[in-house]
């Protein structure tokens, strides 16, 4: 960093100015002598000349010649401006080494040209600051770009990370960030066209480097992943939307899974007293559906990996992994068809707009609510779905729009706090109304869930953020998963593996590694067929992919690459 930030043009300046200064006055000062007269040396020199600058020398110091009166104008006039610069340099990364707060953008693009290889976030919005976090919290070399500062950026800057203030689509501020030594490059700001232009410069620069592009409009990801060779194109409204309807017709979605192409959920589902599920084996729900069944809880005894003959019960509540479109099958056997009513969305910019549309194609019929007209309701509207323009906090409207006859409620607009004003007011219309409820801070939102019984609360930056350090990594991971302590009684996480010929995996039976405590294989893939459930006979082979709910511990003894 000192090498870094030391002013190297400055000092080069002075330097050069100084030697050759003091070459000058050697030659002129000895050209004046008279016999007799000893000569000055070079060394003398320099001395001579500096102490110039600092007005240590007189005429009663130097021989009578007017060849030198040039030196006590020019060198000072040259020489103070050059030192005075110098000086202010030296205190400048005096401060900035010693008071932590004085650190600015010279400090940031010092810090970052020491990262080698980084992953660089280009926007530090929700999405942006969830992935950087993650990626640290995996020890990754990691550079940041965002146009302003922010307490999200303040957050990763005090823990280490560099940040660079500008426009992500910005060629100048892009090679500052280090694109062109990157390895990946993230673009996760809010705008697609921002996005765009950053892949175009991104490419420029570092025509190797693995790019994620986060993206709102489907129609145009084939063409930008395509035209410029970009790893994936996420969206983080599509991510989220799949949680918040399946989670509003009863089935919370604990975490999101890609692999193939698919989208596989891992899930929370309470069978209600009508559901057509009850009276059924476990084993024969598990073969209709595709589903994997990790455990069940029944009145508060915990069966991790029950038997498949056991019988299901209204009141049980599964825990199950499988395909998003087989989950949401499953999702409508929670209880009786004829009991539900219309699911109200409220806040219809683009999670809003996706969680609609994903309820259509769920074939739930859905009441939309907006503060005013916009495309994105507009064309909801003009898809025959009920939209209801106004302040979708007050009773007036909720009631305008027929709240007391929905049978749930989704507040998933762009504020955190009108989410929860939504949810307060519409609860005391339908104290027993199922609520699904969006909010940014996690912490914030368990304790929230608790308090007021809120159905399901998801932050959709920390939905979506696995799949963009997934894709930058290349590899799957996600976050740990939270199921129950008192199931498990340490973390556990998804994780995708191949098998290989010298893993621990090889020639392993499935159902060996099912036994094994802190171990849940959850899929199985043999050239290229889908197995949910596994079947539990197989030995896996070089090649087999499988996916498992596994402990930290678990998946670091199995030595998988």
């Amino acid at each position: 960093m000192l090498a870094r930030l030391f002013p190297w043009k400055v000092s080069t300046a002075l330097t050069a100015g100084v030697a050759l200064a003091a070459l000058l006055f050697e030659e002129t000062y000895n050209h004046t002598l008279l016999p007799g007269d000893i000569p000055v040396t070079y060394v003398k020199a320099i001395y001579a000349v500096l102490n110039m600058v600092a007005f240590q020398i007189t005429y009663a110091d130097m021989p009578d010649s007017p060849a030198l009166d040039i030196y006590f104008v020019i060198v000072p006039l040259i020489g103070i401006p050059l030192l005075l610069a110098f000086g202010l340099n030296i205190l400048n990364i005096l401060r900035v080494f010693f008071v932590r707060a004085e650190r600015g953008q010279a400090w940031q693009e010092a810090l970052a040209a020491t990262v080698e290889r980084p992953i660089v976030v280009c926007g530090l919005g929700r999405v942006g600051y969830r992935v950087a976090n993650q990626l640290l919290d995996m020890g990754q070399p990691v550079i940041g770009i965002d146009t302003a500062m922010s307490p999200l950026v303040t957050i990763l800057i005090e823990r280490g990370m560099p940040c660079i203030l500008g426009d992500v689509h910005d060629k100048e501020v892009l090679r500052r960030a280090g694109v062109p030594r990157a390895q990946a490059v993230l673009a996760c700001t809010n705008q697609d066209l921002v996005n765009i232009e950053a892949v175009f410069h991104v490419r420029e620069l570092n025509p190797q480097a693995r790019i994620v592009v986060r993206l709102f409009e489907d129609s145009i990801a084939d063409e930008i992943q395509e035209t410029f060779n970009v790893k994936a194109v996420i969206s983080r409204s599509a991510v989220a939307a799949a949680a918040f309807a399946h989670a509003a017709i009863g089935m919370e979605v604990l975490e999101t899974f890609d692999l193939k192409a698919r989208t596989y959920f891992l899930a929370k589902l309470a069978l209600g007293a009508t559901s057509p599920l009850a009276g059924m084996a476990l084993g024969a729900m598990a073969d209709m559906y595709d589903v994997t069944v990790v455990c069940l809880e029944r009145e508060g005894e915990i069966f991790i990996e029950p038997e498949n003959n056991l019988v299901l019960r209204a009141g049980d509540t599964l825990f199950v992994f499988a395909a998003m479109e087989r989950v949401g099958e499953l999702a409508r056997q929670r209880q009786s068809s004829s009991t539900s009513g219309p699911i109200f969305v409220c806040g219809l910019q683009h999670t809003g707009y996706r969680v609609v549309n994903t309820l259509l194609g769920l074939h739930q019929p859905v009441v939309a609510l907006d503060f005013a007209p916009d495309v994105l309701a507009e064309q909801l509207r003009e898809r025959g779905v009920p939209v209801v323009y106004g302040d979708f906090r007050q009773h007036a409207i909720l009631e305008q729009a027929g709240l007391r006859t929905a049978g749930a409620l989704i507040a998933c607009s762009e504020d955190d706090m009108v989410n929860f004003e939504t949810m307060l007011r519409a609860r005391e219309l339908v104290p027993t109304l199922r609520v699904v409820m969006r909010i940014f801070e996690e912490s914030l939102g368990e304790q929230l869930q608790r308090a007021f019984h809120i159905d399901a609360v998801y932050s959709t930056s920390a939905i979506a953020a696995p799949l963009f350090v997934a894709e930058a990594l290349n590899v799957y991971v996600v976050q740990p998963v939270t199921i129950s302590s008192a199931q498990f009684g340490v973390s556990q996480s998804l994780a995708h593996l191949t098998v290989t010929a010298n893993s621990r995996l090889h020639h392993a039976a499935i159902a060996d590694l099912t036994r094994e405590a802190n171990m849940t294989v959850l899929l199985h893939i043999r050239e290229d067929t889908v197995y949910i459930p596994p079947d539990l006979a197989q030995i896996l082979a070089p090649g087999d992919e499988i996916v498992v709910l596994a402990s930290e511990e678990k998946l670091r003894g199995l030595e998988i690459g």
